[in-house]
């Protein structure tokens, strides 16, 4: 609400917010109370103290938002059923691309990933410099102690990256996702990207596997 894109700002005292299609017709009311500072509405449930704009409202959701904007290196990029994308001792496997968002060289063998949350550190990265801005693509084979000890369900599942200790620094919740097809980071949100872009930056993509 910065008078641009929406040009009106909402009362810290409380009031209502309409959502209308373009003919007029109400789609939606929101009668939002007085806030505390930094505290965010949340419908259904009311008042929230850990606010996750562009993610979801829950625990996984606030731990991506906070990684957005504090974590040395995020999950950029994933590909969950691969047939033909940067193939690994002669194989196509899952793929997850790490990348160095902080202005410091980073050593990945300080985190681990795992699509287990009660297993954090199931899967550690390997020994590896990680320069600013850097990409680093990891094979997630299912087996094996060269790369991730899980595959991505093409179905949909969530993806954690932690440290050692097991303190999580990123989530990334993955869709469906067809074969060949990648899902991951562009600006502030998520894009579906009929081409993957491993190890380059992400550009393009669709919100919505129908715009694909």
């Amino acid at each position: 609400c910065n008078n641009e894109e929406i040009v009106f700002n909402i009362s810290k005292f409380g009031e209502s917010l309409f959502l209308f299609d373009r003919g007029g017709n109400m789609i939606q009311r929101v009668d939002i109370p007085e806030l505390s500072p930094d505290k965010s509405f949340v419908v259904g449930e009311g008042e929230c103290d850990q606010p996750t704009p562009g993610f979801s409202n829950d625990s996984d959701g606030y731990f991506a938002y906070i990684a957005q904007n504090t974590a040395d290196i995020v999950i950029n990029e994933v590909i969950a059923s691969n047939s033909k994308h940067n193939a690994v001792d002669g194989k196509y496997y899952d793929m997850i691309e790490i990348k160095n968002v902080s202005e410091k060289t980073v050593n990945l063998g300080d985190y681990c990933l795992s699509d287990d949350k009660n297993e954090l550190t199931g899967s550690p990265l390997p020994d590896k410099e990680l320069a600013p801005g850097e990409f680093y693509v990891y094979p997630a084979s299912g087996s094996g102690s060269k790369y991730a000890q899980f595959k991505i369900s093409a179905s949909g599942e969530t993806v954690y990256l932690s440290d050692r200790q097991g303190n999580i620094v990123d989530i990334i919740r993955i869709p469906e996702l067809p074969t060949n097809m990648s899902y991951g980071r562009i600006g502030d949100g998520y894009a579906f990207f009929a081409t993957p872009s491993l190890g380059k930056e992400n550009s393009g993509g669709s919100s919505s596997l129908l715009d694909v």
